[in-house]
């Protein structure tokens, strides 16, 4: 996938109203991949697992969950996480459910095992009278609490009216873990509702370079801890968006390539991308509207930063089928490219990048109607509609004037 692909792609998605289409044909096509690989699900319906299990039906894969180690009486190594590698971003994620009040140690003794500094949250604790989410981390009314052998105390509470960064100091209390305390970074999106989309992607367009500064900051191969409340409709979302992202930063040098991500291969589609994740944990991505969002945002992003693309990035795709599109080869970068100060640079750009995502949304907004009488469904709404209207209008003029 280059650039050239996702602009195209997207748009002729857009023109032809297909999102529902194509997240279907990824629901039959993510059946049969779970049924050709023998993907199980025994470990978590284990009558000494299953309630750990915020969900019945989401649960991880038996040969890709994350276990437990240094375990305490009567606990079994089971957590409903998945963890996630995108060799071609140099990402690593566990995807996991928002904690239960029940799990919330195991959350905790998982950060620690896996050595992570970052967690994203994705939800709120409370949508729509509903408990989503136990609240399993500290915040400035409640700073410090202990869960099992780990304590967490904050440190730093900031951020704005769609998101929060807290800094976090993680401690172990039992020697079981080995003593010692760690800072973590927990990003909380605060303004994505459960099976939507947030109203713009600006904001989330932010979130995504603060949870990739601290990414940056702790290590690029150590993992990202990413919830919602499933842990696979906004999470899938975000994990989408964020590689997807990262990759375009270290295709046009604006990042130092992590891992084995010059040399790894590029899924050819978004569709084959999402069944690749998919296959790491049951249902990422939850409906149409996340999977456009997703890839909106990373439009956006191209279009924000279109100056520092190669030519060959840029250049134009025909797209006659989004699911089959052949992408033009992926230029490699040396890590050499990627001078030292592009962290600099690329935060110097943040602020010219929301600009210009407010332009593109305001141009956007202008061209609603096109866009709406660019679809077939709606031209036929509007013109049965005018239809109607003239056959009412000429049955009151008839009755009125007749008598």
């Amino acid at each position: 996938m280059n650039r050239a692909y996702l602009l195209a792609a997207f748009a002729e998605l857009d023109r032809q109203g297909h999102w529902n289409k194509v997240y279907n044909k990824l629901s039959n096509e993510t059946l049969k991949q779970e049924s050709n690989l023998n993907l199980t699900l025994d470990e978590a319906q284990k009558e000494e697992n299953f309630a750990k299990n915020r969900y019945q039906n989401v649960l991880p894969y038996d040969n890709n969950r994350i276990k437990l180690t240094n375990l305490g009486p009567d606990q079994t190594d089971f957590v409903n996480a998945s963890p996630l590698k995108v060799p071609f971003a140099g990402r690593n994620y566990v995807m996991t459910q928002g904690p239960l009040k029940e799990t919330a140690e195991d959350f905790w003794q998982m950060v620690w095992e896996q050595d992570s500094h970052v967690v994203v949250m994705l939800n709120n604790v409370m949508e729509k009278g509903y408990f989503k989410c136990y609240p399993y981390y500290v915040d400035e009314k409640e700073p410090i609490k202990t869960f099992g052998d780990f304590k967490i105390e904050l440190i730093a509470d900031t951020g704005c009216k769609d998101y929060r960064v807290r800094k976090i100091r993680l401690s172990s209390t039992n020697e079981r873990h080995d003593l010692g305390d760690r800072e973590i970074t927990h990003l909380h999106f605060t303004n994505w509702p459960d099976f939507g989309v947030p109203d713009r992607t600006a904001p989330f367009l932010e979130f995504l370079e603060k949870s990739n500064d601290a990414v940056e900051s702790t290590g690029n191969d150590l993992p990202i801890i990413v919830h919602c409340s499933a842990g696979i409709g906004r999470s899938g979302a975000f994990v989408v968006a964020d590689a997807l992202i990262t990759h375009l930063k270290q295709v046009q040098g604006l990042q130092t390539p992590a891992g084995d991500a010059e040399s790894a291969p590029v899924p050819k589609t978004m569709e084959e991308f999402v069944l690749y994740i998919r296959k790491h944990r049951r249902g990422l991505i939850q409906t149409p509207d996340q999977l456009r969002f997703a890839w909106a945002a990373i439009n956006e992003w191209i279009e924000s930063n279109s100056e520092s693309a190669k030519p060959e990035e840029n250049g134009t795709t025909e797209v006659k089928d989004p699911s089959t599109e052949a992408p033009a080869p992926r230029k490699r970068h040396s890590t050499s490219e990627a001078t030292a100060d592009s962290r600099e640079k690329r935060r110097q750009k943040i602020q010219e990048m929301r600009d210009r995502i407010r332009r593109v949304e305001q141009s956007q907004n202008r061209s609603w109607l096109r866009r709406f009488l660019g679809d077939v469904d709606s031209r036929f709404w509007l013109g049965g509609g005018a239809v109607a209207a003239g056959v009412t209008i000429a049955y009151v003029y008839l009755n009125y004037f007749s008598k």
